[in-house]
């Protein structure tokens, strides 16, 4: 997307903000489409990074983080996710307890990395933990931290030296 693609769909995101702040609703504007057919593809965008449906905190971190509709109010968004049927999210459900320790593990596994390799290899755990049951998850998060400063050795070796010839 470039600049005046982004420029034009912010303006577009401000004025439907505007009519649902002031009671007027959306009521189909051509607005609507553009902005609506944007948040479709970010959630299809993110459905293949996650390895799965992304939850709306999650894809309201990535709006965020492309700063285009992180200014718009709540309710607009909301009615703009609810404006097309085909977009889909995870429900947005507390994490239990074996999960966020396997979340914690997980992030504490990363420190280890390279910092250019962090968020491959979080995108990569993440979604092979998604199909897991907490438990196995918290598991498989263990295993990665207890490997995790071998690997990050290796890939900082690896960077260093190159590919060398046994």
């Amino acid at each position: 997307m470039d600049g005046c693609e982004r420029d034009e769909l912010r303006e577009f995101a401000r004025e439907l903000d505007g009519r649902v702040r002031t009671g007027q609703g959306l009521d189909g504007r051509p607005e609507q489409d553009f902005v609506v057919g944007y948040l479709r593809t970010q959630v299809s965008r993110l459905a293949k990074t996650l390895g799965r449906m992304p939850t709306r905190a999650e894809l309201i971190r990535e709006l965020v983080k492309d700063d285009i509709l992180n200014k718009i109010h709540p309710a607009t968004f909301v009615m703009l996710l609810q404006a097309d049927p085909a977009i889909r999210l995870a429900p947005d459900v507390p994490l239990s307890g074996p999960r966020r320790s396997a979340e914690r593990r997980l992030t504490l596994a990363l420190y280890f990395l390279p910092q250019a390799e962090r968020e491959h290899y979080r995108q990569e755990w993440g979604a092979e933990m998604a199909d897991m049951s907490p438990s196995v998850a918290a598991c498989f998060a263990l295993n990665v931290l207890i490997g995790a400063p071998g690997s990050g050795l290796v890939l900082r070796l690896s960077k260093i030296f190159g590919r060398q010839a046994a």
